[in-house]
């Protein structure tokens, strides 16, 4: 809180001590109208590509006799994008917009390898039966080419700077922003991957998250001479809705309830998702990859057994479709699904070295800090294609920066480049409570978290990533009417 508090304060010290200066606001304050004097209307086109870059540690926690619970170098995680966003403005009146974005992907890809000095027997991730269903390596995953989330918005700017001018006015501008499912959803199930595919290659993902999320935000600059400052805030609300992949394979999950079971002398699982009715749902050696041994009974079942959805009352191992929550149970535990909401905070400022106001040429260079703050919940993220499904993820913050640079042509174009580097504060990817009494199905029951699995969730088998870093680079073209 006191570094927000602090950056508020220095703002409010530029805007006391600078002289004012008779010019347009910074762009992201910029808002287009019409029917505003002699400007009858404006509209604003712009083209952006960009080019994302990720890599990532991800780390499974053990236990160590010596330090307890411990976490295990694993895999190091790539991300890779090209992307195109077209952005349209129009002006409806003074001072107000509405917004249209579409982003379009050509490539996105994920991968995974071993770290340095880890191979499949020493990895806690691929040689712990808790998981027992991970394949080759190293992996990856092509999500397919196509439109992305289209989002439309309205821009209304209460206070401009330009019809206050002499007063200490700044521009201040509110915005509303709708992310509609439009994209073909991410499904991480699909291309199934484990031990048995023969590839570990994964494509034709879709780009979509297959829900609605609805932004407020706000921000406010006010242009001194050389300097723009500025600073913006907003919230952004998930909506869950059918089209997300999320829905529906969280009560797969659920419906299968996949029973593994720890033998004396080897692990059994059941294997729901394996696409072979000839071992669908039953018990089959771990450590016999052919599953030449499957066996839905094995004689010392009862050593020990668990589910890691937790078990419906009346559950026998024997029988397993007495072990599979109902479609009421599943509902429940669905409508209790939690999505990470996010609000995020940047400040910065326009350097304008150079301008001529009278032929509409301007350089201006953009500095910017910003944080992004995520509630836990569940997503899919780095991990979902490699586990073909999403996870419930920790709490985390992004950090980033950027510089940039703007050149106004003429009148009517406007580019921009720019690079950012950011970082993710270490989070885990599973995180999952069990809280077996927090919600209750159709008949007053306990019944688990949508999505807590006790071989990835439960303390002292989570999966952590960490040493995240990420580099951004864009540029755009505009054409300003």
């Amino acid at each position: 809180m006191g570094r927000k508090m602090t950056v508020l304060i220095l703002l409010g010290g530029l805007v006391l001590v600078l002289p004012p200066r008779n010019v347009n606001a910074a762009q992201i304050t910029d808002v287009a109208d019409a029917f505003d004097g002699d400007d009858v209307f404006d509209a604003n086109v712009s083209v952006s590509f960009f080019q994302n870059y990720r890599w990532a540690k991800v780390t499974k926690e053990f236990y160590d006799t010596t330090l307890g619970i411990a976490d295990g170098r694993d895999l190091r995680i790539t991300e890779t994008g090209n992307h195109m966003v077209i952005d349209i403005e129009l002006g409806l009146y003074k001072d107000l917009s509405f917004n249209v974005s579409l982003p379009v992907s050509f490539t996105e890809k994920y991968g995974a390898k071993f770290a340095d000095g880890v191979t499949a027997t020493n990895s806690e991730l691929y040689s712990s039966w808790f998981v027992g269903d991970l394949g080759k390596q190293p992996f990856s995953s092509e999500h397919a080419m196509g439109i992305g989330d289209m989002h439309l918005g309205l821009k209304w700017a209460p206070f401009n700077c330009e019809r206050h001018n002499e007063k200490w006015w700044p521009t201040w501008m509110l915005y509303y922003d709708v992310m509609l499912p439009s994209g073909s959803p991410w499904d991480p199930s699909k291309d199934f991957y484990n031990r048995f595919t023969t590839s570990a290659k994964k494509t034709g993902i879709g780009v979509g998250s297959g829900n609605v999320e609805m932004t407020f935000g706000t921000a406010l600059s006010r242009r001194f001479k050389y300097f723009d400052p500025y600073m913006g805030f907003h919230y952004t609300l998930p909506i869950l809705t059918s089209r997300s992949k999320i829905n529906g394979l969280v009560a797969r999950a659920m419906r299968n309830n996949e029973y593994y079971y720890e033998s004396k002398s080897s692990t059994y699982m059941r294997d729901p998702d394996y696409d072979d009715d000839k071992y669908f749902g039953r018990m089959y050696d771990d450590n016999d990859p052919n599953k030449a041994n499957a066996d839905p009974y094995p004689s010392d079942y009862d050593v020990a057994n668990d589910y890691p959805h937790g078990k419906p009352t009346g559950c026998d191992p024997r029988n397993p479709s007495t072990c599979e929550w109902s479609d009421g149970q599943i509902k429940a535990m669905k409508d209790n699904i939690l999505l990470p909401h996010h609000f995020g905070l940047v400040f910065g400022t326009e350097i304008i070295p150079w301008e001529v106001p009278d032929k509409h040429q301007k350089l201006a260079i953009n500095l910017n800090l910003a944080a992004e703050m995520f509630t836990e919940g569940i997503t899919l993220n780095e991990l979902s294609d490699l586990l073909n499904r999403p996870t419930y993820c920790e709490q985390y913050t992004h950090f980033e920066g950027t510089f940039g640079i703007s050149i106004q042509a003429a009148k009517y174009v406007r580019f921009n480049t720019s690079v950012t580097f950011g970082h993710d504060t270490q989070h885990f990817l599973t995180y999952a409570d069990e809280a077996s009494n927090r919600y209750k199905g159709p008949s007053g029951e306990d019944l688990p978290d949508a999505y807590f699995d006790k071989r990835l969730d439960s303390v002292g088998r989570r999966v952590r990533v960490a040493e995240t870093f990420l580099f951004t680079w864009l540029v755009t073209g505009s054409v300003l009417f």
